[in-house]
């Protein structure tokens, strides 16, 4: 090769490199321009947090870049609506989505945009109906997680499973598929995978906040600015879910905020007994093969929209 083609090989090939930097550059600045983040998921000392309405705010305000959050405290909008009054007298930069998570007779159910209690102890189909009676929206929580322990004082996590998914295919109107408790990364991995290779509902994200520097280990990303722009890019299938690291500290902070609970729950599971397993209607390949699927899935999108 002579040095004049070399030359020009080299210059098309630092161009190249130039207009790829520039390309993924004003991407990032176009997201950071024009999308948000929500956390709609994130409990208070209203039901089972240790962290205070008050305490809650202040973390979001000061150490994270959420613009829209949803307290979702276990069958209570008590801790919601009192959020909502305090975030709009102080002035805080996000605005908060009032929510409830929803223990029903098939699981927890999230329901957001609420203005009022939806009553505890109902089918899921019944609660999803009571929802949307207020306008609000219906998520399935952590749907693929349940743990089988037991405790008479606080909630459990409980997702309502495959079957009532799919019974409520067209009631719910999104699933929790990234939830950022560090121990359900397989219920997670279930849940995306469940969802896009059969339900095809819109995706979110939550913390699922017991604590508050855990808020914003899960969230959704979403175009806009405000909790309606949140609303309109769930009900369009225009969300993201994400999740954010854990550290080694914050892991060890959150075990230890969690000790309490699990040694209780430890002891009336063994008194009593554990819940009864929720059969799965299906059998799930394992997360490598579940990953791989995801991720052939995701190329071939890709390709079609470079195709078009």
């Amino acid at each position: 090769m002579s040095k004049a083609k070399a030359k020009i090989k080299t210059h098309n090939h630092n161009m190249s490199d130039a207009y790829i930097a520039s390309t993924v550059e004003g991407i990032f600045d176009y997201v950071e321009s024009n999308f948000s983040k929500a956390d709609i998921h994130v409990h208070t000392t209203y039901s089972d947090s240790a962290s205070s309405v008050e305490e809650v705010l202040e973390f979001i305000e000061q150490k994270t870049d959420l613009m829209v959050i949803a307290i979702t405290d276990h069958d209570t909008i008590s801790g919601a609506y009192k959020a909502q009054q305090i975030a709009r007298k102080n002035k805080y930069r996000f605005e908060v989505v009032i929510g409830e998570e929803v223990s029903t007779l098939d699981g927890h159910i999230l329901g957001l945009f609420l203005t009022k209690q939806i009553q505890p102890g109902l089918s899921a189909h019944e609660t999803i109906d009571q929802i949307h009676k207020q306008k609000g929206l219906a998520i399935a929580a952590h749907p693929f997680y349940q743990s089988r322990l037991k405790d008479f004082e606080e909630p459990v996590a409980d997702g309502v499973g495959a079957t009532v998914l799919i019974n409520e295919k067209h009631g719910f109107d999104a699933l929790e598929v990234t939830n950022g408790t560090p121990v359900f990364g397989k219920a997670n991995v279930k849940a995306k995978y469940f969802n896009r290779m059969l339900l095809l509902k819109p995706e979110v994200g939550g913390s699922d906040a017991h604590i508050f520097y855990a808020i914003g280990k899960g969230y959704t990303l979403f175009e806009g600015k405000t909790s309606q722009d949140l609303r309109k890019a769930i009900i369009g299938r225009q969300t993201q879910a994400l999740k954010a690291r854990w550290y080694p500290l914050g892991l060890l902070k959150y075990a230890y905020a969690f000790l309490p609970h699990a040694l209780r729950m430890a002891f009336f599971t063994m008194l009593l007994g554990p819940h009864p397993k929720k059969r799965e209607l299906i059998n799930f390949p394992s997360r490598m093969k579940i990953h791989r699927e995801l991720s052939t899935q995701k190329k071939h999108e890709h390709s079609v929209v470079r195709n078009q």
